[in-house]
């Protein structure tokens, strides 16, 4: 069986259903995926249900649009500085894998919010005012879709811990060197190359992309994407790189 039985109602609104439906599984995670404007229920086969959730990957024989699931929280606040929002490694990983968006909607039992998603290019937040979420609204999903909105270039997204940088990862080198990103002197910075940050960091641990004029859209730690100065923060910048094939 792939899936339980999707609502099917004269008056179905899929927001409703899927929301109701993760309030009632919490403190558990719920699931389901969506397609053809339905929600259909997954079953959450994890060992630890509150903090994770499993499915049978027969639901993608259905060739469901999106996965969605919830992550759960407490009624009381806590003083837990992890956004309920950001995805997990897993979280990451399993996106890639299935190739389809995915979805998550944070639930404390009485309310549901709206999803977050990541994975289409085309359902994206707008480039300037998002909300800082690390993995999915983060600096370097800010660029990943900047050079798709602008250059139609897509730049795949590869499951990264939190605190990478931390652990001696180089991650945003490496990967722009991947796709044909190569340096490029900051005297002669062109509009779409992107610039790389080193703040308390042994590695570049941010980026933004430069748009000429002296303006920068980047989107820093616990802030909003925006546009800002390049001088604002040039003491920090360590390299520029530019994509090969842009003349």
């Amino acid at each position: 069986m792939i899936a339980q039985t999707g609502y099917d109602m004269n008056d179905y609104d899929i927001s409703k259903h899927y929301k109701e439906y993760f309030i009632s599984k919490w403190p558990e995670e719920g699931v389901g995926y969506i397609k053809a404007g339905k929600f259909y229920p997954l079953e959450n086969k994890a060992v630890d249900k509150i903090h994770s959730f499993a499915v049978d990957e027969s639901f993608m024989i259905d060739e469901p649009e999106i996965l969605l699931h919830s992550h759960t929280v407490g009624h009381e606040p806590t003083k837990n500085s992890d956004n309920p929002k950001e995805p997990s490694y897993l979280d990451l990983l399993g996106q890639i894998n299935t190739d389809i968006e995915w979805g998550i909607c944070v639930t404390d039992g009485e309310v549901c919010e709206d999803p977050v998603y990541w994975g289409n290019p085309d359902n994206r937040p707008e480039l300037i005012g998002r909300d800082f979420i690390y993995n999915i609204q983060d600096c370097f999903a800010l660029a990943q879709d900047w050079y798709y909105k602008e250059m139609g270039l897509t730049l795949p997204n590869y499951p990264r811990d939190k605190y990478w940088n931390r652990n001696g990862e180089n991650y945003i080198m490496e990967q722009y060197s991947k796709y044909g990103f190569v340096d490029v002197a900051l005297e002669e910075l062109k509009p779409g190359d992107a610039l790389l940050y080193q703040v308390q960091s042994k590695v570049p641990c941010h980026i933004g992309i430069y748009l000429g004029n002296g303006q920068v859209i980047s989107h820093w730690f616990g802030r909003q994407s925006a546009i800002e100065s390049y001088g604002k923060f040039a003491r920090y910048i360590v390299r520029a790189l530019r994509y090969a094939n842009t003349k």
